[in-house]
């Protein structure tokens, strides 16, 4: 008995010394799990909705002045004949938005109108006549079945059927005579049916001829009517010419074919390379903010104008590709003469753009068990997980989902030590891949 005693004294006096000796470290550490150490301070971010937007950015290079180019005017329908110029503006002359540019000869224009119309006229008088003849055979068809059913109805009258005053010779005679005046009528019948249907058919036939003329006399009236082209922009005037034609007044020219280009001088056009992983979202008309390496302190707007299908390897040294798109600049004027075509620049081409929206380090965001969370910080100073919804995850910012406005987050873990690693520095450089986020307000 007194053996058990010294037993069970020894080990309430070890388990006393144990919590003497580590109790206040345990506690200190689970205060310090609950709530960080001053010295090792968590950053945090308070949280506020913003508008914000997505840039893709690209690099390239200026090509020349933004030019619409000018062709002769095209018929809906195939014109059978060229156009010849009558007067065309010098080359070099700066033209304001509406001036004229070309005039062209009318006479071979006006004289294949006048044709047309001639031949729409000589189609409407047959299709006249037609309707005539075919109310003219009607009514005389017409006449044929009275006459046939009155035959008719007098051979029926006029049956004989009393063998003992008539013979059987003068009984058969009436009874084929009835029949025969039946028969008559039957055919005159489908006479009056058939020349009906082919009164019908030349009618469609001679509405056909005459709608394929009528489109000739629309597609002449359409050339009549644009024989005087006016500038769309204001510009320079560029002439289209090759080694075998030359623009001049008395040349013919055919609709369709090129003549003349404006040289706008607001607009300048560059080319621009997009890396083949940011191509998302990049389209004709998104809107690019632009730097020109000698003008660094000049910011420039404009707009995608082309995006290529395809993507390309540029050097053999890279082997990435890259979505070649073409880009107009608008310049002011007193800046467009600094301008030439090869000057290198940098590009931003606006994919998204979304208000009220919350954007944070990627670093702030933990992922645990395939779900994505962050840690909210609570009432008494500490921090509680709370689960969000990752809408966009491109180069290191995310947009939540999932917070709320005046939320404090951590932006690291606020129960673990900050491991820092250093920079991976053959990874490529935000000017090559990657889109970026801009708060904006």
């Amino acid at each position: 008995m007194t053996k058990k005693l010294l037993i069970t004294a020894a080990v309430l006096a070890a388990l006393a010394a144990a919590g003497y000796l580590f109790g206040g470290p345990v506690s200190r550490r689970i205060s310090a799990w609950l709530h960080p150490a001053d010295d090792d301070p968590v950053p945090t971010l308070s949280l506020q909705p913003r508008e914000y937007r997505v840039v893709v950015p690209a690099q390239g290079t200026l090509t020349g002045l933004d030019t619409v180019p000018i062709n002769t005017p095209s018929p809906r329908s195939r014109s059978r004949w060229s156009l010849k110029i009558a007067w065309l503006v010098p080359e070099g002359t700066l033209l304001p938005a509406g001036g004229t540019l070309v005039r062209f000869d009318r006479s071979e224009a006006a004289l294949a109108l006048e044709q047309n119309r001639n031949t729409v006229a000589g189609y409407d008088h047959r299709l006249d006549k037609n309707s005539q003849d075919a109310r003219t055979d009607t009514r005389l068809v017409e006449l044929d079945q009275t006459g046939a059913d009155q035959e008719y109805a007098f051979a029926q009258r006029q049956i004989r059927k009393d063998e003992d005053i008539f013979s059987r010779w003068e009984i058969q005679e009436s009874i084929m005579n009835a029949a025969l005046a039946q028969y008559r009528k039957g055919v005159l019948a489908r006479k009056g049916e058939l020349r009906g249907t082919l009164n019908q058919a030349d009618q469609k036939i001679l509405g056909i001829e005459r709608d394929r003329a009528q489109a000739e006399v629309q597609s002449a009236e359409e050339i009549l009517s644009s024989l005087e082209i006016r500038a769309p922009v204001p510009g320079v005037v560029i002439y289209r010419e090759s080694w075998f034609h030359r623009l001049e007044v008395g040349g013919e020219v055919w609709p369709g074919q090129p003549l003349i280009d404006i040289a706008s001088l607001s607009s300048f056009k560059g080319k621009i390379q997009v890396a083949e992983a940011s191509i998302a979202g990049v389209k004709e008309g998104a809107p690019v903010g632009v730097r020109i390496a000698s003008l660094p302190d000049q910011a420039f707007t404009g707009r995608v104008v082309k995006v290529a299908r395809v993507a390309e390897q540029i050097v053999d040294e890279d082997p990435r590709k890259y979505f070649e798109c073409e880009i107009a600049l608008d310049v002011p004027a007193d800046v467009l003469p600094r301008l030439k075509p090869g000057l290198r620049l940098t590009a931003e081409i606006e994919t998204a753009r979304q208000a009220g929206a919350f954007v944070v380090p990627k670093c702030a965001v933990i992922k645990k068990d395939n779900r994505f969370l962050v840690y909210v910080r609570d009432a008494r100073n500490g921090y509680r997980e709370r689960l969000v919804t990752i809408v966009d995850s491109d180069h290191g910012f995310f947009v939540l989902d999932g917070v709320r406005d005046g939320d404090v987050i951590a932006l690291r873990h606020p129960y673990e030590k900050q491991q820092l690693h250093l920079p991976d520095f053959n990874a490529a450089t935000t000017m090559t891949t990657g889109r970026r986020f801009i708060v904006i307000g």
